[in-house]
């Protein structure tokens, strides 16, 4: 995408209330404490119909584990820190692996609900697909996906230039 493009849809934070940051294939160990709280809570505040998720257990050690050790894949997340608390509000993230160089993957993207409304999902996507475009010219598709039920990042996507290429469909069953 070109960044003229991007820089349209920059929706311009307010520099007191929130800052994006960008990490490259690693994360910063300040960041680790915060991102396991979101981890956790994208198991349980994201979307996704009528299913009911139990909140994962996430904390630190495994966010350094999935983010901070040796692999073939290559990452790159950007965050939205919330400047009065400190802390960290939002994350997206997007994963190349070596064996397709040309296909990138945009996994997880979550906003606190307690911070929604405040363009924070699209900042920080855009954060990623601007770091993105830097970091590897090689790519030249990105997928994603998202609950029907997830209008608004759904809106998001679509303004980011996303269409549908499928649909899949979830089943679960109580036990």
């Amino acid at each position: 995408m070109a960044e003229g493009t991007l820089a349209a849809l920059d929706p311009g934070l307010d520099p007191t209330a929130y800052v994006v940051l960008t990490s490259v294939d690693r994360l910063p160990e300040e960041w680790l404490e915060d991102r396991a709280l979101l981890a956790r809570r994208m198991s349980t505040d994201a979307p996704s119909g009528d299913i009911e998720l139990d909140e994962e257990d996430w904390d630190a050690e495994r966010v350094r584990q999935q983010w901070n050790t040796p692999s073939p894949v290559w990452g790159v997340e950007s965050v939205a820190r919330h400047v009065p608390s400190g802390r960290l509000v939002a994350f997206t993230d997007i994963f190349v692996r070596s064996g397709q160089p040309d296909l990138a993957v945009q996994s997880d993207t979550l906003v606190l609900c307690e911070h929604r409304g405040n363009a924070l999902g699209l900042a920080v996507k855009l954060a990623n697909l601007r770091a993105l475009q830097c970091e590897r010219a090689d790519v030249r598709i990105v997928r994603t996906w998202n609950a029907d039920t997830n209008t608004h990042m759904v809106a998001i996507n679509e303004r980011l230039g996303f269409t549908v290429t499928g649909w899949t469909r979830e089943w679960a069953k109580d036990l």
